[in-house]
């Protein structure tokens, strides 16, 4: 009997923590959008109470989401001021952006030769779905993650694996401010085909040439951008 009267407290339990999983996850993504589409600008400070009146939501449930937005690269958590929108200057970006490339092509070179062909068609399909949605510009910055994610995940290093995750996280917002111009968008789709063909023809060097220089381009593009907008 004691058994049969803890079971459901255990699944309550459970249901109550992804409830609430799900919760931090959609707030946080709703801040992203909202950083993506221009609604706070670099430098600017994101008012805690106002956020919680505007999405309904319970205060540690927002700084909970806010604490894995500035985890991704989009804010800084600054004591006895909060939350403010990151900015990073054009060396950081130009070398983050170089390092990720030199790892990503590294990564995509040691995976190209055993990756498996589910693999190759999902990479194809995130492309496709890219293509599709070209004015969701949220949309399109997710599936290029995921596309990119899955290249070095695919390179069965864990050590590098692990690496680029701590740098991949700095480049989510740059991404995302990146694929605000057509110029973008059309070369990325351009890019990540070139990618999936050298891919499935199983040439390696090519493979790592390519995404290097993908991330070389982007780079450019990204502080054309910046410099345009200033």
């Amino acid at each position: 009997m004691d058994q049969t009267a803890k079971q459901p407290r255990a699944g309550k339990a459970k249901r109550v923590g992804t409830l609430v999983q799900i919760g931090k996850e959609k707030i946080a993504a709703h801040i992203k959008d909202a950083i993506i589409r221009g609604k706070w600008k670099s430098g600017e400070r994101i008012v805690e109470a106002r956020l919680c009146r505007e999405l309904g939501e319970t205060r540690s449930r927002v700084r909970d989401a806010l604490r894995q937005v500035a985890q991704d690269g989009f804010i800084d958590l600054i004591p006895n001021t909060g939350a403010v929108v990151k900015d990073l200057s054009q060396r950081e970006i130009a070398q983050i952006y170089d390092l990720m490339g030199a790892l990503e092509g590294l990564a995509a070179r040691v995976a190209t030769p055993t990756m498996p062909d589910e693999l190759i068609e999902e990479l194809d399909a995130l492309t496709s779905e890219m293509e599709e949605n070209k004015l969701d510009k949220f949309l399109l910055w997710q599936r290029n993650f995921n596309f990119h994610q899955l290249i070095s995940g695919s390179s069965k290093n864990q050590l590098l694996i692990n690496f680029m995750a701590n740098i991949r996280s700095q480049t989510h917002r740059m991404s995302l401010q990146s694929f605000y111009p057509e110029e973008q968008v059309r070369a990325t789709l351009r890019e990540h085909r070139a990618i999936v063909k050298a891919i499935r023809d199983r040439k390696p060097q090519r493979v790592e040439k390519i995404i290097r220089k993908h991330y070389q381009d982007a780079k450019n593009r990204l502080i054309r951008f910046m410099n345009s907008s200033l």
